[in-house]
């Protein structure tokens, strides 16, 4: 049986921070449950209590007991998503022009020292 570890197939490596990450394309699940670096253990605990209200609230469904929202809190929550996503777009595109912008002023200094 042979037990040898496969050598890693590609690597990436995160600019900002100047560092790298090896990891194994041919097998995505190791990716996904790396323990080093990872956040699970941060968001586990979210899962489990989201979890625990789903069952709470289908097994007081069951029993007759009904807990729903009403229409006006559903509209006040979509209210605030799409104000949320239209930040997030809003910041997307701030970076986008900011991006624009230094490749406009590098392509002007590359064009000064071609002249």
């Amino acid at each position: 049986m042979n037990c040898e570890i496969p050598p890693l197939q590609q690597t990436t490596s995160n600019i900002t921070h100047g560092v790298s990450m090896q990891y194994d394309t041919q097998r995505p699940w190791r990716i996904l449950f790396r323990i080093h670096g990872s956040i699970w253990f941060m968001v586990l605990p979210y899962c489990l209590i989201n979890c625990g209200f789903l069952v709470a609230v289908t097994f007081l469904k069951k029993s007759g007991i009904s807990i729903s929202f009403s229409a006006k809190g559903h509209a006040i929550m979509s209210l605030i998503i799409s104000f949320l996503v239209v930040s997030k777009v809003n910041l997307a595109f701030d970076r986008y022009m900011e991006a624009a912008r230094a490749s406009w002023h590098a392509l002007l200094s590359l064009r000064e020292v071609y002249q």
